[in-house]
């Protein structure tokens, strides 16, 4: 009721609600809160929908929801940054994003498995701030990590050690990977497993 009537702002369910956004994770979230404002629920917002790096996002004066996306390269001007309207259309299907892959044949995995659960966990930790999949972001693109050291037996301990204590110099210059101490040597598996296995996919 803050907003003028119009079928294109946020319906009633979102109020007293709070977005958040986060821009390494590429997501927006709903907080819903009780009487004491107290976390009753987090909910996914637009969870099917990709965004390139929100940097703001604000209701405007119609009651729909502007985003504001920089881009996924640092430092430059991008030719994915945008600013989209959200707005709300009553009865539509939520829409599906489709991922088309080629699946990895048994005969070429890494020498660790559980890549799609390392997909998930790069996707949960701050690795997309630094990296993309391919092409350099600050740090190397996943799969040219995999199409450099893919072929050798000593990353099976190398990468996720370097992963874990952090490492600089492989690629070039003064550029740092920071430490992530907490991931468990599983966790740091799962990861480079799937970083390895995307020499395999034509999309990823």
């Amino acid at each position: 009721d803050l907003f003028p009537p119009s079928s294109e702002k946020l319906p009633a369910y979102y109020t007293g609600k709070m977005f958040i956004y986060d821009w390494v994770r590429n997501w927006i979230r709903v907080i819903a809160f009780d009487e004491n404002y107290e976390i009753l629920t987090i909910e996914p917002f637009l969870d099917s929908q990709q965004f390139n790096k929100i940097i703001d996002m604000e209701l405007g004066p119609d009651g729909s929801l502007y985003i504001l996306e920089y881009g996924q390269l640092g430092y430059r001007q991008n030719a994915d940054a945008a600013l989209r309207r959200i707005v709300y259309v009553e009865g539509k299907p939520k829409p599906l994003l489709a991922e088309e892959t080629k699946p990895v044949p048994s005969a070429f995995l890494p020498p660790i498995s559980g890549y799609e659960k390392g997909k998930k966990l790069i996707e949960a930790h701050n690795c997309l701030s630094c990296h993309r999949a391919e092409g350099q972001l600050i740090g190397p693109g996943f799969r040219e990590v995999a199409l450099r050291y893919g072929n050798e037996d000593f990353v099976v301990d190398s990468l996720p050690n370097r992963i874990k204590n952090g490492s600089s110099g492989n690629w070039g210059g003064n550029v740092i990977m920071p430490a992530h101490p907490a991931l468990t040597k599983a966790e740091l598996e799962q990861m480079v497993g799937y970083i390895l296995s995307l020499r395999f996919l034509s999309k990823y």
